[in-house]
């Protein structure tokens, strides 16, 4: 069971990629189904054409993010460092949260 703690931690680290432009995400994690390699066309608002994941949603949101691969769940971006884990570490609760990730 999770602590209070750990729950507030994870929402927060959603909202990083909440916050991340779909063209960031494209090029930095979303651009293909990690256990695959699959990758669908996706017209971007600005009328560019990317490979992108086909779990990726129009919105940026990702489809299947509560059961999507260990590849996904284990992959932090430097933004998520930037915005959350300096903050994490210094409040000394980077290493629980990255072990609760990491034994899912």
């Amino acid at each position: 069971m999770q602590s209070e703690n750990q729950t507030d931690i994870q929402v927060k680290s959603m909202s990083v990629c909440e916050k991340c432009p779909i063209e960031e995400k494209i090029h930095v994690c979303c651009a293909r189904y990690p256990r695959t390699g699959e990758q669908v066309k996706m017209i971007l608002d600005d009328g560019s054409v990317k490979d992108v994941c086909p779990h990726l949603g129009r919105d940026g949101g990702c489809m299947i993010y509560f059961t999507r691969p260990y590849g996904c769940r284990q992959f932090f971006c430097e933004r998520f460092f930037k915005d959350e884990g300096i903050r994490l570490i210094e409040e000394n609760e980077g290493y629980r949260y990255l072990e609760s990730i990491l034994d899912n």
